[in-house]
């Protein structure tokens, strides 16, 4: 662990930490939604096998970024204590 690991970030810092988070999450979104409208034009002409796949592409998308936006939510409550304490 280095030694700014307790150094308290700047509120900027944290506000543009936020704020690449949301862009992330806003591009993630395109791509689900790119991805429902693949799966569905599948079911639509009968390609029943390329839906599953595109349905278990989504389905692990979806775990991975639901853990990496809850990790970062958490690390933004923990700068935004630390700036409250400093």
């Amino acid at each position: 662990m280095n030694a700014q690991a307790n150094v308290a970030p700047s509120t900027n810092e944290a506000v543009l930490d936020a704020y690449d988070q949301l862009t992330l999450a806003r591009e993630v979104c395109d791509w689900m939604e790119a991805l429902s409208g693949a799966i569905c034009a599948s079911l639509d002409n009968g390609h029943t096998d390329r839906a599953n796949r595109l349905a278990g592409v989504a389905q692990y998308l979806s775990g991975r970024y639901v853990q990496h936006f809850e990790e970062e939510a958490g690390a933004l409550i923990r700068a935004a204590e630390k700036v409250a304490v400093a």
